[in-house]
């Protein structure tokens, strides 16, 4: 009886702080379309996660930019991605990404100058064909000006 009514407990309290947790994100996923977040970016491009430095809070990670649609003008950028609880991106070293960043001032913790998150159209290479015949093929960096 006793193991049951803990079990209840544990259920319950699943329940009400699970679905608390689930909302903290508030884009729900839904994401512009290429075009419109191309347009809302302040900076876009196709980069290499080198490195991935994380805390409780966030992760900044440091990618080794290939092409440019907008906002970046070096080969070597870092980004604050969150963390699931925040509408983090997970991002996985030696993978490539199309990153839609949000251009702001670094903070002096993380030192990032653009932020991504789950509510923007940042996504693995391999998942970025609709948004490539959309925004075409951006610019190699060493041509970025």
């Amino acid at each position: 009886m006793i193991n049951a009514s803990r079990t209840s407990f544990v259920i319950l309290a699943l329940l009400i702080f699970g679905a608390a947790w689930g909302h903290a994100c508030e884009c729900a996923g839904v994401k512009p379309a290429p075009a419109a977040a191309l347009e809302e970016a302040g900076a876009v491009f196709l980069g290499k996660v080198t490195e991935i430095a994380r805390t409780k809070e966030s992760a900044i990670v440091t990618l080794e930019v290939d092409r440019v649609w907008k906002g970046v003008k070096v080969k070597t950028v870092r980004v604050w991605a969150g963390n699931g609880f925040n509408c983090g991106f997970h991002f996985a070293v030696g993978k490539k990404y199309l990153v839609y960043a949000v251009v702001g001032p670094p903070t002096a913790e993380d030192k990032a100058p653009f932020y991504t998150s789950s509510c923007h159209r940042t996504c693995h290479l391999g998942d970025a064909h609709e948004d490539l015949k959309v925004i075409g093929a951006g610019t190699p960096i060493e041509d970025a000006k």
